[in-house]
């Protein structure tokens, strides 16, 4: 019942001494039977950049001289963490959050304070300034290790992570299997990021190009990621990717395929890859061409590439084939 009772002699003088949170303080008796103090209560709320309430920041009491009390909770739903002190003691409010600290300026007494997070926000844009989708940011304490949080880029390419007012943080980009991390930032600083392009354009033994063939991008000159893309009508297929990751292209043909050196370019690099023609040309005992008979294209193994083609008038079948 919040009830402290003592037996004192008729007539005596006295007054009351009270520890809470480790601090005391001194409170003169009343000529009533019951003395009342009422205790203070100090009061915390964080919201996101939003405005929005964000429960489960850990929220911490401070002595003047920035040492611990003892009383820490976590915010709640509401975004508040709410503290029962003695009136008039001195306190400072210590937040932690996403591996980074906050500290209030001196609270003197009953406080009802609000901190707002900042919003940091990456882009991440291609060589025509479109923002690249579905991209993994993760956020970084100050010494570069991981906090836990991340988030993905939006269809403008943008990924906004809440930090503490002047938290010093930095972001890891995963794209493409490659990964970029950019330089310290501080609070709501935002940053952004171009990729590079890395261009495969493929013509005939003629010189026109080559539409539809299959073309990989390779991680480290060695490994498929999973993206793969046809060249289009003009016989070009590209990628964007984060700018000095090792990477290749492998274009398939065929059942043949060929691979391109390995690039680590900052900005745009165009390669070019030309197939080769081999043909089989079908004449009668007589020497005449045959016309309109169906060639197979086998591999050295004798395992069917998949290319078929008939003889043409002058009874050659001609396939296009990789280096």
């Amino acid at each position: 019942d919040g009830l402290a009772v003592f037996q004192i002699l008729p007539g005596a003088s006295y007054d009351y001494e009270l520890t809470h949170l480790a601090e005391t303080v001194t409170v003169a008796a009343t000529g009533a039977a019951i003395t009342e103090l009422h205790a203070a209560r100090t009061r915390l709320t964080v919201q996101g950049a939003s405005g929005a309430p964000v429960e489960g920041v850990r929220v911490a009491l401070l002595r003047p001289d920035s040492t611990q009390m003892g009383q820490r909770q976590d915010t709640e739903a509401d975004g508040t963490a709410a503290f029962e002190i003695l009136p008039g003691l001195p306190h400072i409010f210590k937040v932690t959050y996403r591996g980074a600290e906050w500290t209030s300026v001196l609270q003197p007494e009953l406080t009802e304070q609000i901190l707002q997070l900042e919003g940091s926000t990456l882009s991440l844009l291609n060589i025509d300034g479109q923002g690249l989708a579905a991209a993994k940011v993760r956020l970084l304490r100050a010494d570069a290790t991981r906090t836990g949080i991340h988030d993905t880029t939006d269809v403008n390419g943008m990924a906004t992570i809440d930090v503490l007012p002047g938290a010093v943080h930095a972001f890891e980009v995963i794209f493409s299997a490659g990964t970029w991390t950019s330089e310290a930032l501080i609070g709501g600083q935002d940053t952004s990021l171009t990729t590079a392009r890395t261009r495969l354009v493929i013509r005939d033994n003629t010189g026109l190009p080559f539409p539809q063939m299959r073309v990989d991008l390779l991680v480290d000159g060695r490994h498929p990621n999973g993206r793969r893309v046809l060249t289009d009508t003009t016989g070009v297929a590209f990628f964007d990717v984060l700018p000095g990751v090792a990477h290749a292209l492998r274009a398939r043909h065929l059942r043949g395929e060929w691979v391109s050196p390995i690039q680590h370019q900052a900005d745009t690099t165009t390669i070019a890859l030309q197939t080769q023609q081999s043909s089989l040309t079908l004449t009668s005992d007589v020497g005449e061409p045959v016309a309109g008979a169906r060639v197979t294209l086998l591999t050295h193994d004798s395992v069917s590439t998949g290319g078929r083609i008939t003889t043409a008038e002058d009874g050659t079948a001609r396939f296009q084939t990789l280096p």
